[in-house]
Order: C-alpha cells, then sequence, then structure tokens
C-alpha cells in the first residue's frame, strides 16, 4: 500500500519506450507512463540469518538473489520494471533490496524516492514533486 501510493508522485510504475530518430542512427528514450507496473517480490530465505550476510569479510553469493534485476541491462527497462523492490525473510530480520533502472533513476532522485516513500509508511509531513 505504502508502495503503490509512493508510486503516484514517481513514473517508476511505467515502461521506458525508445524512438529512433529520423537519421536513423540514434535512439531516445522516454517513459510511457502506463502503470504496467513496479515489481513486489516477497522471498525467503531459508537458513540464512543476517549475520551470515553481515560478519563475512565478502558478500556472499546469496545476496545477489536478493536483487531480481540483478545483471539486466538499463536499456532493457523496455521490457523489464524500472522498479523492483524485494524483501526476503531471514531466519532473524529481513532483508530489503530496491533496484532501479538508472536510465531514469539518479542517486538524488533515488533517495528522493525512498524518502517520500518513507515518509508515506510514516505518515509524515506531505510530500513534494
Amino acid at each position: 500500500m505504502f508502495l503503490s501510493s509512493t508510486l503516484d508522485y514517481f513514473p517508476l510504475a511505467g515502461q521506458l519506450s525508445t524512438m529512433e530518430h529520423d537519421d536513423g542512427d540514434t535512439i531516445w528514450f522516454s517513459i510511457n507512463c502506463n502503470n504496467s507496473g513496479a515489481l513486489f517480490v516477497h522471498a525467503v530465505a531459508d537458513g540464512i540469518t543476517t549475520s551470515d550476510i553481515m560478519q563475512p569479510v565478502y558478500i556472499p553469493s546469496i545476496v545477489d538473489s536478493f536483487f531480481p534485476l540483478n545483471g539486466v541491462k538499463n536499456y532493457e527497462g523496455t521490457s523489464n520494471p524500472l522498479l523492483v523492490v524485494q524483501v526476503t525473510e531471514l531466519i532473524d530480520g529481513f532483508f530489503v533490496s530496491v533496484s532501479v533502472n538508472h536510465n531514469i533513476v539518479d542517486s538524488a532522485s533515488f533517495f528522493h524516492f525512498f524518502k517520500s516513500w518513507l515518509a508515506i509508511a510514516c505518515d509524515t509531513t506531505p510530500l513534494s514533486k
């Protein structure tokens, strides 16, 4: 509910569209705000604890599975969601991952989105667009 409410302020539930210029050498990208949907995934990592993830010196390979768009290229946003949120249940906690298409979102706009999501979830001050 909170995620869908936040998406009212951001075009991340749309789809990346491309159009070739008349010169045939360049392509431009735009967002088709068609509400084709951001993806929300709930997963369970059986037998994995927060310590299994936080204590090793190197990031365990299981963490790759917590990011559904891991390895997807930005231009593949024409056939993949622009936003994927995955909540993975661990034995003693949760791992929340958020993946966004970097053609659409830079770090500043990502943190604006994330802070807005938190503000809606906490029912705090009105959001700015």
